[in-house]
């Protein structure tokens, strides 16, 4: 529902006097944030089971402290509650999936739910009512169900990994039309970043298990750029640095708030004040306030500790799913008897492979984007990562 409605996240349900308004977003979050605590007190608070839980936890004491010191208390409080709703999900998921029939249901509530976001990602495109970028210039980007091509296309990517696993696995020429026809779509969105995206999540999957993928892919992607000029004139875009391009201006509102970094460098600003301190400094005359660096967002805002702490939290990630990957591909479990559970491995270090290549894929997008600000994908990100840590670790500990 988070998904679909995403383009509505920011519809005023009610305000009450100076209070920051509630929206259909915050509304779902707080309902996500229930859940989880209602879930947690029924577990007895066992968060030691929670893969993550210490850099979570570190991360989550960060931003709780700051909204003691920030600039703006209310915004603060509202971005941790969102924060918040995000590992909320990833506790959820961890917690109430332990099987492979509720696993497989999870990546079919994902894969259904992108029915509505696809349709109309196609009418968009048919019909001419994509977003028109007002700095690059380029029309009828589609967007689907989201506020921004970017975003939409972002998700497509958790969708795109999800569809190579089951081609991988099943070898099904179904889900290979699935990522071809995905592609195109992504394709549509003229979104750079979650090109390089792709292309990084391609070239992780071939360089470790499928090099014959790896090779034909960047055959299939030489040929778009020769072929297709919409797409070769938005790659070339990133070298010619065109003044009024959205390259020229990240760089731009990189160095004002790198400025800005440096009188707080420790503690920050307070967890989600980046966009108050853009519009104080910079006015709203340059465009949007975002970061579209979620790093630099989080040093502004949570000092150069916090920082470490979401940097030790994505270390974390990545080396679990790294570990589960190798530990799939030992003699001990390729060669087990019970060849049911053999199969069941080797799924589940199939996926962790794509899964540890969507990660790298997403944390390196979030140098050049407001991942962290996308509660919809966030949601169905930490989602995923929950359930399959849920699932793996019921099944091989």
């Amino acid at each position: 529902m988070r998904v679909n409605l995403d383009i509505f996240s920011d519809f005023v349900i009610f305000k009450f006097k100076k209070f920051p308004p509630i929206n259909f977003a915050s509304l779902i979050g707080f309902f996500a944030i229930l859940l989880g605590i209602s879930l947690l007190l029924s577990l007895k608070f066992k968060f030691k089971k929670i893969p993550l839980f210490l850099p979570i936890s570190i991360f989550l004491c960060f931003g709780f402290i700051s909204i003691f010191y920030s600039i703006d208390k209310l915004t603060s409080l509202r971005e941790f509650i969102r924060i918040l709703s995000i590992f909320s999900i990833y506790s959820l998921s961890f917690f109430l999936i332990k099987t492979k029939k509720t696993f497989k249901n999870l990546i079919n509530v994902i894969l259904i739910s992108s029915l509505i976001p696809v349709i109309l990602g196609i009418y968009q495109y048919s019909f001419h009512k994509g977003m028109t970028s007002d700095i690059s210039g380029f029309s009828n980007r589609i967007y689907g169900t989201f506020a921004h091509p970017n975003s939409f296309a972002i998700y497509l990517l958790i969708i795109l990994s999800i569809l190579l696993f089951y081609f991988f696995y099943t070898r099904k020429l179904l889900f290979g039309f699935g990522v071809f026809f995905l592609s195109l779509l992504l394709c549509l969105t003229y979104s750079r970043i979650a090109w390089l995206g792709f292309i990084l999540i391609i070239f992780i999957i071939g360089m470790l298990k499928y090099r014959k993928l790896l090779l034909t892919s960047l055959c299939i992607l030489l040929l778009v750029y020769l072929i297709i000029p919409s797409v070769s004139l938005r790659i070339n875009e990133l070298f010619e640095l065109d003044p009024y391009g959205s390259v020229v201006w990240r760089i731009k509102l990189w160095k004002d708030m790198a400025e800005v970094f440096k009188a707080k460098p420790i503690q920050g600003f307070g967890i989600g004040t980046f966009n108050v301190l853009t519009e104080n400094i910079r006015g709203v005359k340059f465009g949007s306030t975002d970061a579209h660096n979620d790093y630099l967002k989080t040093s502004v805002e949570l000092g150069i500790l916090g920082l470490i702490s979401y940097l030790f939290l994505i270390f974390n990630l990545l080396k679990i799913l790294w570990q589960r990957y190798i530990k799939g591909t030992s003699d001990k479990l390729i060669f087990l008897e019970n060849s049911h559970k053999n199969k069941l491995l080797q799924e589940q270090k199939l996926f962790s492979l794509i899964l540890f290549a969507l990660c790298v894929s997403v944390f390196a997008m979030a140098f050049a984007d407001n991942l962290l600000k996308a509660t919809a994908i966030q949601w169905i990100f930490w989602a995923l990562i929950g359930g399959f840590m849920g699932f793996v670790q019921k099944n091989t500990g």
